[in-house]
């Protein structure tokens, strides 16, 4: 067939050559010669475009994306991509060093074999896997590395260059280019309470070609500076770090659970030094003070809120994953039950506790979570002129009072405009949710670039604050609901 009648589909997933993809090429050489001519054409046209570990893995060529019978892509009918190892693309293990760490990646990702050119995020590598595979190469070789690390050596090769290099430290920043392409103003995402912005980069995949996505990670993560446990010395340095990269706003931020508590700070501090906060987000954080538990709950009935909720959680991630996603995610939660059953039953032995959760928690990660967990429990704010925009997880757990703003109505006095975000706490910002977070992102960032931009040309003097302040309707608030039933209530802030 012609060029025209070929439909390049980038694949992000990862595993074991699929036969029926590689049959299809192998036995259609016209279709073989377009793909061999255009794969490196749609490469060199992304890397100008995403970095390294957005890229896709596979493209599998097709003649036409199979329809439903409702005329909707049939995912389920795609064809499985071809990952397979040639002499060109694997590149086997040198040396010690790379062979460890390839053999810790062969473990994490149960994928053989691993070379040395492979990426990390390719392979499906997310937060968590980061964070374990840290750690062990710690206890390997006895180099404390950042997490972000990945962003500049995501393969082998290039971890295993870093880890040669004795007096190598990383250059250490809390504002990280996460997507660093674009010509928008850009948004800055705040850490969680455990302090490390690699749960940012499904969201971060899913924004516009042309909009720029920064991370501001925990002072500390590195295990050689002082994490700061409070809010307002995070909201300050956080904004030092930001006005060095960007002098005057307008400035587009937000936080994810605790990040929105240090995101709200920034907004005051940057409006008490006379800047401009066109979008402060809010990714499912609660205002201090909330959640208010209901009053005579039970034992019992706390007991049943937990793992009702917990179980509602799963099943909804469960039914959002596609294809061979349900069966990895399965696996994921059962491995991490297993462990938790573990640990669990040798709770009273304080030894093996200890050292289980230096498994799979580094040091300067366990303590910023502490760290961030006194901050949030000790932060009294005042209020900020400005509007919000708050990303309300439609599933919350019970026995909670019900407050829609999640208590921010209290403290912002430009209006909130609320979505109602299909997902959990902390599950809106990571696959599969974080497509449709990042739909809603998406459109207040226009809305406010929009207002900003209006502003800019009519020079008129207005409240410190570019996103215009929902219409009234009773409260001042507004609300955006995604398709299906929201379901409304509370979460407590919790672990983010």
């Amino acid at each position: 067939p012609g060029s025209s009648s070929v439909l390049p589909v980038a694949a992000s997933q990862s595993g074991v050559a699929a036969n029926s993809a590689l049959s299809a090429l192998t036995n259609n050489p016209q279709r073989t010669a377009a793909t061999r001519k255009l794969v490196p054409e749609l490469r060199a046209l992304i890397e100008q475009r995403l970095p390294n570990y957005m890229m896709p893995s596979a493209f599998v060529m097709l003649d036409a994306l199979p329809l439903t019978p409702n005329g909707k892509v049939d995912r389920k009918a795609l064809p499985a991509p071809a990952f397979e190892k040639n002499e060109q693309t694997f590149i086997a293990p040198r040396d010690a060093i790379e062979q460890q760490i390839a053999g810790l990646w062969e473990k994490i990702f149960d994928i053989q074999p691993i070379g040395i050119r492979d990426n990390f995020f390719e392979l499906g590598g997310h937060s968590l896997l980061a964070v374990r595979m840290f750690a062990q190469l710690e206890k390997i070789t006895g180099r404390n590395l950042p997490l972000v690390t990945l962003f500049q050596a995501p393969t082998i090769e290039a971890l295993s260059n870093v880890l040669r290099q004795q007096g190598w430290e990383a250059n250490w920043s809390s504002l990280v280019p996460i997507k660093a392409s674009g010509s928008r103003p850009p948004f800055y995402c705040v850490h969680g309470v455990g302090g490390n912005i690699l749960e940012f980069l499904d969201l971060a995949k899913y924004m516009d070609d042309d909009q720029p996505f920064y991370g501001l990670q925990a002072v500390g993560l590195d295990g050689k500076q002082p994490w700061l446990d409070k809010v307002e010395d995070m909201a300050a340095h956080y904004v030092k770090e930001i006005r060095a990269f960007q002098p005057q706003g307008p400035y587009y931020f937000g936080g994810s659970s605790f990040g929105g508590l240090v995101a709200y700070e920034m907004a005051r501090q940057l409006e008490a030094q006379g800047e401009r906060v066109a979008l402060l987000a809010f990714f499912d954080t609660h205002a201090p003070g909330y959640p208010k538990p209901l009053p005579m709950n039970s034992v019992w009935q706390n007991f049943w809120n937990h793992w009702s909720y917990r179980v509602s959680l799963h099943w909804g991630n469960f039914l959002a994953a596609q294809g061979r996603e349900r069966l990895d995610y399965v696996r994921t939660k059962l491995v991490k039950w297993a462990k938790g059953r573990v640990i669990r039953a040798n709770r009273m032995r304080r030894k093996i506790k200890e050292r289980v959760d230096e498994f799979f928690w580094p040091k300067p990660i366990r303590r910023i979570n502490q760290a961030g967990m006194r901050a949030r429990d000790e932060y009294l704010p005042g209020k900020f002129a400005g509007s919000a925009v708050l990303f309300r997880a439609t599933v919350q757990p019970k026995g909670y009072h019900e407050f829609r703003t999640l208590g921010w109505d209290e403290f912002i006095e430009g209006g909130i405009h609320i979505y109602d975000t299909p997902g959990h706490h902390g599950s809106i910002v990571r696959d599969p949710r974080a497509r449709v977070l990042a739909k809603q992102l998406k459109e207040s960032l226009a809305r406010a670039q929009r207002a900003a931009s209006d502003k800019r040309a009519s020079n008129s003097p207005q409240v410190k604050s570019g996103l215009p302040a929902p219409e009234p309707v009773t409260s001042g608030i507004q609300s955006a609901k995604p398709d299906g039933p929201a379901q409304p209530a509370l979460i407590p802030l919790g672990k983010s």
